[in-house]
């Protein structure tokens, strides 16, 4: 962005804020309950490995990942918080998707990328209902 090779760009709020972007932004559309940011970040295990485990073995690791999911859920706020605060201090007009944003960029999407991405991609059109399809 500082040497006009991007014009925007998409990524975590903790990444935002440590690549020191509200250097040279004008304006960030904020994580909130209509951002268009996601990042999954599961633990993984095998379907073979989970089956070795024991009745208690799988009760634990179920436990344990639901305290880092609750962590980790709460931290995350407070990351979108600060990068919220970093940008406005430093001047950047921060706004907020609201749902008749994200209906209106859906609106357009549909026609546009989705529409490639169903033609471009093989099973494209199956993999969009999927996606979608998740609450």
């Amino acid at each position: 962005m500082q040497t006009g090779v991007l014009d925007a760009a998409s990524t975590s709020s903790a990444s935002f804020v440590t690549f020191r972007l509200h250097e040279h932004s004008v304006c960030l559309t904020a994580p909130g309950d209509f951002g268009l940011w996601f990042m999954y970040e599961p633990v993984l295990i095998g379907e073979r490995t989970w089956s070795r485990l024991n009745s208690d073995q799988q009760a634990a690791l179920l436990a344990a990942g639901q305290i880092a999911e609750d962590y980790f859920f709460e931290q995350a706020q407070l990351l979108d918080q600060q990068l919220e605060e970093v940008f406005a201090e430093a001047g950047v007009e921060v706004v907020r998707m609201t749902q008749e944003h994200t209906e209106a960029w859906r609106a357009i999407a549909v026609e546009t990328s989705y529409k490639v991405f169903a033609e471009e991609v093989p099973g494209g059109a199956e993999l969009i209902e999927k996606a979608l399809a998740v609450e």
